[in-house]
């Protein structure tokens, strides 16, 4: 799958317009989790692990910029390849915890354009690129969850990083 760049001329309004409009229109879950997940706002992604970011600088030096790392389907190289990195792109807050908050607010009536359009300025949907290793590391306690005590309005999205002892590499 190519990247459709007209994703990454929307504005964080639009793309709230289009989350919020799969609310109204009682989409599915899966429905709206894409919406969620599955438009950027910018051709870059702007955190990826310190080790991510030296193993990509090692094997694909040409996909580390100035503004970021170039977005990519995947970063892993082919599946015959001799290189031993694996790379995952994930979500910084799981989706599934983006949605139940979400979905808590629009069954209450109070979930917003302008509150959407917050939480992406905000950095809340925001992806970032780990490796294998430390994806695994995570998903043992931090798959779908963020720590405890964690708040989805005023926490650190990096927490489940933090947690684990993975320390992160943020452009801009």
């Amino acid at each position: 799958m190519a990247w459709d760049k007209g994703l990454f001329m929307r504005t964080a309004e639009d793309k709230a317009r289009i989350i919020l409009s799969r609310f109204e229109s009682s989409d599915t879950r899966d429905g709206v989790c894409f919406s969620i997940g599955g438009l950027y706002l910018r051709p870059y992604y702007k955190l990826v692990s310190e080790r991510a970011y030296k193993q990509l600088r090692e094997i694909r030096p040409d996909l580390i910029t100035k503004d970021g790392l170039k977005k990519r389907d995947s970063y892993n190289p082919p599946k015959n390849s001799a290189c031993k990195y694996r790379f995952v792109i994930e979500h910084v807050i799981p989706i599934d915890v983006t949605y139940n908050v979400l979905k808590k607010m629009f069954e209450s009536g109070k979930l917003s354009l302008s509150y959407i359009t917050r939480m992406i300025k905000d950095g809340r949907l925001v992806c970032a690129v780990i490796t294998k290793d430390e994806d695994d590391q995570m998903n043992k306690l931090y798959r779908e969850r963020m720590p405890d005590g964690w708040d989805f309005n005023s926490g650190d999205p990096m927490a489940r990083y933090s947690a684990v002892g993975i320390k992160m590499y943020q452009w801009g």
